[in-house]
């Protein structure tokens, strides 16, 4: 391997060139920060945004959040993902991910970077009294382009009592963090919605006999593989309550959800857009005889497309491995 500026980050790192993976020429990377990945030409070309005319300040923003989700995969698991600029096919025991799938899970508001900086800050100890180290090298583990946003989410957290902070980076190279009472209440209260432990996923589709292989050939098999995750859908639920107040539970309970518009059943897309808003990661599904009727407010999602249900849960399987964390 030769030392190289890392793709994404520009840091250095150590870079392989691989003649292909599958027809596509790529490199192996393993960077200090953004972690071990191998990325193709093709996704290479993508985040330069050759010949689509985007700025030099646009391909470094896309630069910037793809390596912000990567350092945090890092933290939350060891897994190596082969990036792509489109697709979800597997090599070996590596997993494919597109640049936009990974841009997909960038935060959504000021308030989701300040809370998944919190459990990115709780990922670096084992112990709850340990102190954590702060540098200006660490900013995409809060989300921010300089020192003076980490200050400011570190600020920000210490006004919630969520974190005591020694100094902040402008007064010296490095700041030191211990995450208090509150902080670990706030980290729990949000492992317990969609970034937890969570042990099923929710199913949102047209529950129709004609559709009973798409889910237990397809989807369920593809959520449970692994036998750690349960596939819930809730007209399979005992309750008493009502089913819209059951759905809302079984949606809030799960770590991601599994949208599925064949049928372009109406229901299908309140729920996602509900999970959508709590901050749950959706995979949208569809047969491609329906992909023509998705609606406009959802059509530019990156809509998983099948045949047959095998398709489906040889793509679904691989989207599950590559980027829910």
């Amino acid at each position: 391997m030769d030392n190289k500026p890392c793709f994404l980050c520009n840091r250095e790192a150590e870079v392989k060139k691989m003649l292909t993976i599958g027809i596509m020429p790529s490199c192996e990377v393993k960077c200090p920060s953004c972690g071990n990945y191998t990325i193709t030409q093709s996704a290479v070309d993508w985040i330069n945004a050759f010949g689509v005319g985007l700025s030099v300040d646009d391909c470094a923003d896309i630069k910037f959040k793809v390596s912000c989700i990567l350092s945090e995969i890092r933290l939350l698991s060891k897994s190596e993902y082969i990036i792509t600029d489109n697709s979800s096919e597997r090599y070996g025991d590596k997993a494919c991910v597109s640049v936009s799938d990974l841009l997909s899970y960038f935060p959504k508001s000021p308030l989701e970077i300040i809370d998944r900086a919190l459990i990115n800050l709780s990922k670096r100890i084992d112990y709850p009294y340990e102190v954590i180290t702060i540098t200006d090298d660490q900013k995409e583990l809060f989300y921010v382009k300089h020192a003076e946003g980490i200050n400011y989410i570190l600020l920000q957290l210490q006004k919630h009592d969520y974190i005591v902070c020694e100094n902040f980076l402008e007064l010296r190279n490095e700041a030191f963090v211990n995450i208090e009472t509150e902080g670990w209440k706030r980290i729990d209260s949000l492992r317990s919605r969609p970034v937890g432990d969570s042990q099923q996923a929710f199913v949102a589709m047209w529950f129709d006999k004609s559709t009973e292989d798409i889910y237990d050939k397809g989807i369920k098999k593809a959520i449970e593989n692994d036998n750690k995750i349960l596939a819930q859908r809730v007209d399979l639920v005992e309750h008493n309550n009502k089913i819209c107040d059951q759905v809302i539970a079984e949606i809030r309970r799960s770590k991601y959800m599994v949208a599925d518009f064949t049928g372009n059943r109406g229901g299908v897309y309140y729920e996602a857009g509900f999970a959508q808003g709590i901050g749950i990661p959706v995979i949208w599904t569809v047969h491609e005889d329906d992909l023509k009727g998705v609606h406009f407010d959802t059509n530019h999602y990156n809509h998983i497309k099948y045949k047959t249900p095998d398709e489906l849960f040889e793509k679904l399987l691989n989207r599950i491995r590559s980027t829910i964390l």
